[in-house]
């Protein structure tokens, strides 16, 4: 646990609740899955502290993830080459502390395996509805972090970041990758955005 305490000092109150849902509902794995866990409990709780025009605790979008294309990365890492229907869930607190978008969720990594994910991400108003900008985040892979050059198998913990565009409720992400072999891929991620509270 000693990688929690360096990331995430500033929550040290979440190691016992943290600790007891883990050791209860994750038993094998539980040292790895409570340093991701107190990571989304500190970002949920940064995201929410935002000063007085916060609109408080209740989330202002969902994100729903449908699927993504790999884009010249090696097919070979997995046997079945990546699955590409990736469903998931992420729930949005926006224009939070520091001016930041705040994200928690969970979705069908390309492994085929749940990944629970956090993100902060900062998007500009551009013409005609597009809104445009930059993300990044940490996900939650386990032993799939093997596959995965920038990923750490003693955590199973994956950084993730990129470009994203929003047009309307539907928006792309762009993720740059290195997975081991000459030159570097790109994963193209879809998906829709729905708002949940009046912006």
């Amino acid at each position: 646990m000693a990688i929690a305490n360096h990331i995430i000092p500033v929550c040290p109150f979440s190691h016992g609740i943290i600790s007891a849902l883990t050791l209860s509902m994750h038993k094998g794995a539980s040292d790895n899955f409570e340093v991701f866990m107190r990571l989304l409990l500190c970002l949920f709780l940064i995201g929410r502290a935002g000063g007085a025009d916060a609109d408080g605790l209740p989330p202002d979008q969902m994100q729903i993830q449908l699927g993504s294309r790999h884009i010249s990365m090696n097919q070979n890492m997995k046997e079945n080459g990546f699955e590409e229907f990736n469903p998931g869930a992420t729930f949005t607190w926006n224009d939070r502390a520091f001016g930041l978008n705040y994200a928690a969720g969970a979705f069908r990594n390309s492994f085929g395996n749940l990944a629970p994910v956090v993100a902060i991400s900062k998007l500009w108003s551009a013409n005609y509805g597009l809104k445009l900008g930059l993300f990044a985040g940490l996900s939650y892979y386990g032993d799939d972090a093997d596959f995965i050059s920038v990923g750490s198998t003693s955590t199973g913990v994956i950084p993730i970041m990129g470009l994203q565009a929003n047009y309307e409720n539907a928006y792309v992400q762009l993720l740059p990758t290195d997975d081991d072999h000459p030159g570097f891929g790109f994963l193209l991620v879809t998906g829709w955005v729905f708002p949940l509270n009046k912006q």
